[in-house]
């Protein structure tokens, strides 16, 4: 039995008898895929290899995605994440900030004057090699001695085999009344009923999709106090007709049949109903 497995075990995320096998295939590999039919928490039970992430190349999957779904530039959404999420951070001069999986330093960029110190921690070694060049980048949690104001996950978690050992470490790092500010892709998604969009949608590198409600026993489970879940619909009504009319992501690209108007309309509805593709989660230390 996976420790990710034992841990949604653990915090009564799943239950054993009502897990199903839900796809046999990923957008990039053929694995077992599982479902709880009554919570509907998304895992997977085998784990990545040793070191996976350290010499991942993340440029490949730019192009090869770009190239498989004629798209010009997949990553532009991460441009209105970042200034989103800094929305939600209560910011302070006067305080600390850790960003838990920070990539290239882009979001660290942006609210490193927001803060009295902004710090990151990149497992991928080219990744971090770069952001070291302007900022302070640790290669690991392990490395990390300071306690932090503020802790920041963006679409970290579901790469996580040790859910519960994680955010306990998470915990840890935080100063007293501390805040963890925490994004992942949401198993609640509605558009998760298209074959095209689960099985692009699935990954063998997202170990978990998680719920609100697992996500909220997750947290409580290592102590963490005044859980608020947001529901975040970030591809807007053109998305949406790519995958109904073609069957691939990139519609938002590809047509222009909805106005801004419209398209703040169709987020706040999804939203409103709590099947957005994402959840972001505001929980304090106690």
């Amino acid at each position: 039995m996976s420790n990710l497995f034992k841990d949604l075990l653990k915090i009564k995320a799943v239950k054993s008898k009502d897990v199903f096998l839900y796809s046999k295939k990923t957008r990039d590999k053929k694995i077992n895929i599982y479902k709880d039919r009554n919570t509907n928490v998304i895992f997977i039970k085998k784990k990545l290899t040793k070191n996976y992430y350290q010499k991942r190349n993340y440029n490949d999957d730019v192009i090869t995605i770009k190239k498989r779904y004629n798209l010009k530039n997949p990553i532009k959404i991460y441009d209105k994440d970042y200034k989103r999420r800094i929305n939600f951070i209560k910011t302070s001069k006067k305080k600390k900030l850790l960003d838990v999986g920070s990539a290239l330093g882009d979001f660290l960029q942006l609210v490193k004057k927001k803060f009295k110190i902004a710090e990151g921690v990149e497992l991928n070694e080219e990744h971090r090699k770069k952001s070291s060049k302007y900022l302070n980048i640790y290669k690991n949690l392990d490395e990390v001695k300071n306690k932090y104001d503020v802790i920041t996950l963006f679409h970290v978690l579901e790469h996580v085999p040790d859910q519960i050992k994680f955010i306990n470490t998470i915990y840890n790092k935080l100063n007293k009344s501390g805040y963890l500010y925490l994004e992942v892709p949401c198993a609640h998604d509605y558009l998760l009923d298209l074959n095209s969009y689960k099985n692009f949608i699935l990954w063998s590198e997202h170990l978990v999709l998680h719920t609100k409600n697992s996500i909220i026993k997750l947290l409580e489970n290592s102590n963490f106090k005044n859980v608020n879940v947001n529901f975040v619909q970030r591809y807007d009504a053109n998305n949406l007709m790519g995958w109904l009319i073609d069957g691939k992501p990139g519609g938002h690209e590809r047509y222009n049949h909805f106005n801004n108007s419209f398209n703040i309309f169709y987020k706040r509805l999804i939203e409103k109903k709590e099947v957005s593709d994402t959840i972001f989660i505001t929980a304090r230390k106690k």
